[in-house]
């Protein structure tokens, strides 16, 4: 998509519209953890940090369309987007934390941005918060 030319817009929404990301699967991180696979745990978070620094290097514009929740680097992606969207009933919240993780994909520079003190609020309580709030923050446009 990048590198064609008849592209002009990058459209990334959820499948089925119920949710657009729940983020990381800390589960299988916990899993690959347990079971000692060290590599398929560095594969795993490999592939998220490089899908967050394919998606920050695209010279193409990217809507992102957000129902429902945006969790842990699903907030990450959405904060990236040129365009993003959510949704009146969705919610966004970069809520690692409440796992013992600190955010990441991206979602600490992106909080960081925000009026305030609200991005260190939101980064360090994993509070979510709703549509409506995200496009006040300026976290979504729309």
């Amino acid at each position: 998509m990048n590198m064609d030319h008849s592209v002009h817009l990058i459209y990334l929404s959820s499948a089925k519209g119920d949710h657009f990301c729940h983020g990381t699967d800390f589960r299988t991180m916990m899993h690959y953890k347990a079971e000692n696979q060290n590599e398929k745990l560095a594969h795993y978070l490999g592939d998220i940090f490089n899908l967050q620094a394919t998606i920050a290097k695209i010279n193409k514009p990217i809507m992102m369309v957000a129902p429902g929740n945006s969790y842990n680097s699903g907030a990450g992606l959405l904060s990236s987007a040129g365009f993003p969207a959510i949704c009146d009933n969705s919610y966004l919240a970069f809520n690692e934390c409440t796992f013992g993780f600190v955010p990441h994909a991206g979602s600490t520079y992106y909080a960081s941005r925000l009026p305030g003190d609200i991005g260190t609020f939101l980064v360090l309580t994993g509070y979510p918060i709703k549509g409506k709030d995200a496009i006040d923050l300026k976290i979504a446009d729309a």
